[in-house]
């Protein structure tokens, strides 16, 4: 995707992702599709995500349907709602 100054790549098979340019957002919500594996650290970046939007008066929602894949990651990392102090992830 490109436009204007903004620019996201995707390169080897989704393990680099690749951000430049403006990326102002107000409200983004995240949707999960063909997950095959979810890890600690996705999952660490995400809620780091979700908090500095937080923070900034903006908002992360995860929409959809997670798959159970995702919500036995977020379980095991601990990560469900209340569980870290505020929302969490569930």
């Amino acid at each position: 995707m490109k436009d204007g100054n903004r620019r996201a790549t995707v390169e080897g098979e989704g393990r680099r992702i690749v951000l430049s340019g403006e990326l102002t957002v107000q409200r983004a919500t995240i949707l999960f599709e063909d997950i095959s594996d979810v890890d600690l650290s996705f999952l660490q970046i995400l809620h780091a995500v979700r908090t500095a939007c937080e923070t900034m008066g903006r908002t992360l929602e995860i929409g959809g349907e997670r798959p159970e894949l995702v919500d036995r990651a977020i379980d095991r990392a601990g990560l469900l709602r209340g569980s870290c102090g505020h929302d969490g992830l569930g």
